[in-house]
């Protein structure tokens, strides 16, 4: 069986959030993949990831495209270095 759902934490009302001044900031900016993507894009098929350091056609990809999202990850697995 096959099931797809989308999942949303709420925080309760007037509940602080656990990370203090700036945490919040350094932890999306740890997160961001564009730098990470941006510096092994050379490694990877020509016109996997533009400029920007995003993956191109993730949402909407041109007939007979495959799943770039899918290609990407199996082609960084790849390189020990850009996985580390």
């Amino acid at each position: 069986m096959d099931t797809t759902g989308v999942f949303r934490y709420q925080r309760p009302a007037g509940k602080e959030p656990h990370c203090g001044d700036g945490e919040t900031e350094a932890l999306m900016a740890a997160a961001a993949l564009e730098p990470v993507l941006l510096r092994w894009r050379h490694r990877c098929s020509e016109g996997l990831i533009d400029d920007s350091g995003k993956i191109r056609n993730v949402f909407r990809r041109p007939e007979g495209v495959g799943d770039n999202v899918g290609q990407l990850i199996e082609e960084l697995n790849r390189i020990p270095e850009a996985v580390a």
